[in-house]
This record gives C-alpha cells, sequence and structure tokens, in this order.
C-alpha cells in the first residue's frame, strides 16, 4: 500500500492591497489539491465586492472564468494596462436572471387530504 501524500497547509492570510475593477497579472502559489495543476502558473486577475477575493482568467479579455480564489493564494501582482472602462463581465458573483417560464397564471386546484393513519 502506498502512504497518502501530505498537502501543504493554507498559507497565512497576507495584506497584499489591490484596487477593485484593475486588471492584475498574477501568479497562483497555492490552491486546494485537486487542482494543483494551476499552481505556479500566472493568471489574469480582478478583484471586485470588498477585494478580498478574485476573479482568475486564463486571458487578458476577462472571458470564461476559470475560479474565485483568496487574493492570499497569488503573489507578484502586477497592474495590466486596460481601457478607461471595464464592461460588465461575467463574473462568479453576476446576480441569476429569472424568467417567466408559464404561459398562462397557474389556476387553482382543489386537492383532497387523505388520512394515512
Amino acid at each position: 500500500m502506498s502512504e497518502p501524500s501530505e498537502w501543504a497547509p493554507e498559507r497565512l492570510k497576507r495584506t497584499d492591497s489591490i484596487e477593485c475593477q484593475v486588471i492584475y497579472s498574477a501568479k497562483l502559489i497555492w490552491c486546494w489539491e485537486h487542482s494543483k495543476k494551476m499552481i505556479g502558473k500566472t493568471y489574469f486577475v480582478i478583484a471586485r465586492g470588498s477585494g478580498t477575493h478574485v476573479d482568475m482568467y486564463k486571458k487578458e479579455d476577462l472571458k470564461g472564468i476559470l475560479a474565485c480564489y483568496p487574493v492570499h493564494w497569488f503573489e507578484s501582482f502586477e497592474a495590466v494596462a486596460q481601457p478607461k472602462e471595464i464592461e460588465s463581465m461575467e463574473t462568479a458573483a453576476d446576480p441569476v436572471i429569472e424568467e417567466v417560464i408559464f404561459d398562462q397564471p397557474e389556476e387553482l386546484q382543489f386537492f383532497e387530504q387523505m388520512k394515512i393513519f
């Protein structure tokens, strides 16, 4: 039987200060073991909301979000030249739009409750 490999514990939270809505290139230095093949690569990230997490993309155009990870899992943040305004992009935190799927209002129906015992 082979012994299970030890996975390094999560890194301590650092206080990296990055601005929200600014695109950075950053190197992923830690993640959960099931995503270990992503470690050591550089990705394009953008902080949204409170700035504790970043949305991670493979390309600078921010299409096709890969994940949303805590900021302290990255290092070597470098701001990327970007357009003056960032368009509304696909994010993990975008609300789901509810659509009406019924053509007609639902009619009330009478149901008789039956006793089991």
